[in-house]
């Protein structure tokens, strides 16, 4: 019998980050995002005629559903491979590679971020 094993605890946050897009599956699947808790937090406090920035989103799963609901979004992650998957699902998908940690953006030209899940300390408490 094989079995798969990840030693996910020997990951730096940057490899981390990579790592569960890729076990969630390569094709982002935004079907399930309204099931989500932090869902209802989401709707009522983005801007619904803002730009919202996702930092750090990974095969773009959080853009790809908010704009289906009429949102502005644009996707930044630093991996290309997660930015090709996200265009699959939405070709028209705004997205840039870049580290979130120096965002490719200008000062002041989106209105909301999120970041969910980007931002984990590593062993020592410190964050990266």
């Amino acid at each position: 019998m094989a079995y798969k094993i990840y030693l996910l605890d020997n990951l730096s946050p940057i490899e981390w980050s990579q790592a569960v897009w890729r076990l969630e599956g390569a094709v982002p699947t935004s079907e399930d995002c309204d099931r989500e808790l932090i869902h209802d937090v989401m709707l009522r406090h983005l801007p619904q005629d803002g730009l919202i920035a996702d930092a750090g989103c990974g095969a773009g799963r959080w853009p790809i559903h908010l704009r289906r609901l009429g949102y502005r979004v644009v996707g930044i992650d630093i991996s290309p491979e997660a930015g090709r998957a996200a265009r699959t699902e939405d070709p028209g998908l705004p997205i840039t590679v870049g580290d979130v940690r120096r965002v490719p953006l200008k000062d002041g030209c989106v209105d909301a971020v999120l970041s969910l899940g980007v931002v984990e300390p590593t062993s020592s408490g410190a964050c990266w």
